[in-house]
């Protein structure tokens, strides 16, 4: 698959922003027992489990979601359009207590989209569309997502040999559990290389991913995909999945075409 990134259009505006000293420059927020979302006023959108007062779950094993806007090229490969987040902006006021918020942006090229953010007994709903495909662009455009699960241990401390077969013993412990869309289901736990982009991993596409850590003090986030939508999963490397993956939510344009499917995150 081909993936290249345009150059950067130069639109700009800004999300409004919370006005508390501890919320300047975010432009939403939900938070309960669970977890901590919020939204950017720079667009950056930021899930971070809560494991309580004595499970702490550190701020860099936050998930990332991006929008992406990708090119359908005729040879069915994808040319992703550079997001502009200066771009970002909404009729919605800023709010302590998200429950929906619709966002608009352009992406490289003229392209025009938006992007709609629910929460609905605590689970975060994403949907979104292309509103304008740009003045240029001829070929198809599709609206996606990129979640960015980090490296969950980053932080984490080993000196001693307990401590190193400690972290062996809880890397054994975490997985990820995929169901593929076909109904199938694999598992995958975070202390062996993995390639994640194979099609061990992704088969005819993935509908659900639950990640179990440790990291996430107990917390199991669910990452699901609507009908007409599907999940790929992909790394950098082939190595253990605590250091890191991301899943793309797409779309099929050719069963989507009221631009309805969603993807769900909830965090249990």
């Amino acid at each position: 698959m081909f993936c290249a990134i345009a150059n950067v259009q130069t639109a700009t505006a800004e999300l409004p922003s919370l006005t508390t000293k501890e919320a300047m420059g975010r432009f939403a927020i939900s938070e309960n027992n669970k977890y901590s979302f919020h939204i950017e006023c720079r667009g950056r959108f930021e899930l971070l489990p809560d494991g309580g007062r004595k499970k702490n779950v550190h701020k860099t094993s936050a998930i990332v979601i991006e929008p992406i806007i990708e090119e359908v090229l005729p040879n069915r490969s994808f040319k992703a359009r550079a997001v502009n987040y200066d771009s970002f902006e909404s009729n919605d006021p800023a709010t302590a207590e998200l429950e929906k918020t619709t966002i608009r942006g352009q992406a490289n090229g003229g392209i025009s989209f938006e992007i709609t953010t629910e929460i609905h007994q605590g689970t975060i709903f994403y949907s979104g569309k292309v509103t304008n495909p740009g003045p240029t662009i001829k070929n198809p455009l599709r609206f996606a997502l990129r979640i960015k699960i980090p490296s969950l241990y980053q932080k984490l401390a080993i000196k001693s040999p307990k401590q190193v077969e400690e972290f062996k013993e809880t890397l054994e412990d975490d997985k990820v559990s995929i169901k593929w869309t076909d109904g199938e289901k694999v598992k995958s736990n975070f202390s062996k290389d993995v390639d994640a982009s194979s099609d061990e991993i992704n088969g005819p596409g993935i509908s659900s991913v639950e990640i179990d850590s440790a990291a996430y003090g107990g917390k199991k986030v669910t990452i699901t995909a609507a009908p007409n939508s599907s999940l790929i999963m992909s790394n950098a490397d082939s190595e253990p999945l605590h250091k890191g993956f991301n899943l793309m939510w797409t779309t099929d344009p050719t069963k989507d075409k009221d631009h309805k499917a969603q993807i769900a995150i909830e965090v249990r």
